[in-house]
């Protein structure tokens, strides 16, 4: 996997990408969502403006009050709207529907008034905030639309003087546009850290799986070849004693640096200081160097130069190994040179798991601008390959990796070339197994 990669923010209102434990109750919310509309709930539904429900309060030179069932029909639609949005369902497609034909009826059907001016801005607000993309420019028209109908027909002070609609309706765009742009400007607010979240999430991910590659490398390894060489000893205990012991001094000297590779990436967990080239979490991105633990620090990650001792491990394993080293070795990076060293690493640990006793070629070849790490080993009496696959000829290239199957250590090493822009092929043929894995310098 590699390092987190930007990515459009997801909307606050949708299902986070991973699931998440229970919290606390949502109600206190609610509550608060509650009082905020209830307000204008009040006002809109005109419990104190007597203008809706009182025909006598209407002035004598305005047109007459609409019939009651109509406020009524604009009540109960009204209270049912703003019941969803306070239900926490503010991008369901009814009430983006209704909210703005609600306060079109507001405006143009009913009186303008101090309560519609607090409904148009709360829904401007409430419209900015939730809703979807395709619905932001239809309601916006919608409430334009409305306000300027409802300041040309339905405003008492243009009755006496047209021409004020000339000052008062850009005045009333300023400021429904900027009820509008406030819930715009919160809605980003909440898609930003909606957006953080899923990064924090993505980058736990991405350094779990860095971890369990880690230890799956050092661990298999090490195990594979102390289990190798406590069988081989076993056997020659009672004819060859000294070989015996032999055997049991490698099995020490393995377990000792895989002690301290294990270490050097305990010392990473602990310290979250930051990560230096080389480290066993480097992926190429800033991290922590292992401070925490003095042993530790001072133990570098296996390179270029460690190759050999793995090549001698894995001959006092049971295998035939032939390496050879072609070209001129440039100035290599440390975590490319650790890429390199868990390539050979895992081939080899394959080979005594899957192979049993056979020979194997490794070949690091230095061109001019790549290098190109090859490791076969032939046929031998156990399973044939590291997926468990049946036997055939396979090529895994480049992104078609991530389509196929394998263990954890093909896995690991296709992440491992991935993050260097390289390609890894597996040859899977009869008479043997085939992995060549392609580096850029660097």
């Amino acid at each position: 996997m590699s390092a987190v990669s930007p990515r459009s923010p997801r909307s606050p209102h949708e299902p986070p990408l991973f699931a998440e434990p229970r919290r606390r109750s949502q109600w206190p919310g609610v509550l608060l969502d509650a009082m905020i509309a209830a307000p204008v709930l009040i006002m809109s539904a005109g419990l104190d403006n007597s203008y809706i429900f009182n025909p006598v309060m209407w002035l004598p030179d305005q047109q007459p009050p609409p019939p009651a069932w109509m406020t009524s029909v604009y009540f109960v639609w009204l209270t049912a709207v703003w019941l969803l949005v306070l239900l926490r369902r503010p991008r369901s497609r009814v009430p983006m529907v209704a909210l703005p034909a609600l306060l079109l009826f507001h405006l143009i059907v009913l009186p303008t008034t101090y309560a519609s001016f607090a409904v148009t801005a709360f829904t401007m607000f409430h419209l900015g905030h939730h809703a979807p993309r395709k619905w932001r420019k239809p309601a916006w028209l919608a409430v334009i639309v409305g306000t300027v109908l409802a300041l040309l027909f339905k405003g008492e002070s243009l009755l006496v003087v047209p021409e004020a609609a000339i000052i008062i309706a850009p005045i009333a765009l300023l400021v429904l546009g900027f009820f509008w742009l406030l819930g715009v400007n919160y809605r980003r607010r909440d898609e930003e850290l909606a957006s953080l979240r899923d990064r924090a999430e993505l980058a736990a991910i991405a350094e779990r799986t860095r971890i369990a590659r880690e230890m799956h490398d050092i661990v298999a390894h090490s195990l594979t070849a102390v289990i190798a060489q406590a069988d081989g000893g076993r056997f020659i205990a009672a004819k060859h004693p000294d070989k015996a012991v032999e055997a049991l001094e490698n099995i020490a000297g393995t377990a000792r640096d895989s002690l301290g590779q294990m270490r050097q990436l305990l010392s990473v967990l602990r310290d979250p200081a930051g990560m230096g080239p080389g480290s066993p979490l480097d992926d190429g991105t800033v991290g922590p160097s292992s401070a925490a633990v003095p042993e530790a620090s001072h133990t570098p990650m296996p390179g270029l130069d460690a190759v050999p001792q793995l090549i001698a491990e894995a001959t006092r394993s049971g295998l035939r190994v032939a390496f050879s080293e072609t070209g001129t070795r440039p100035a290599v990076g440390a975590t490319t040179q650790l890429t390199i060293y868990r390539i050979v690493q895992e081939s080899l640990t394959n080979a005594v798991k899957h192979a049993g006793p056979v020979a194997v070629d490794v070949t690091i070849a230095w061109g001019k601008r790549d290098c190109t790490v090859t490791v076969r080993n032939d046929e031998g009496p156990l399973s044939r390959d590291a997926g468990g696959a049946a036997a055939g000829t396979r090529k895994w290239r480049g992104a078609d990796m991530a389509k196929t199957g394998g263990g954890r250590g093909i896995t690991g090493m296709r992440e491992r070339v991935a993050l260097h822009g390289g390609t890894l092929d597996i040859d899977d043929a009869p008479g043997g197994f085939t992995v060549t894995a392609t580096l850029p310098e660097g």
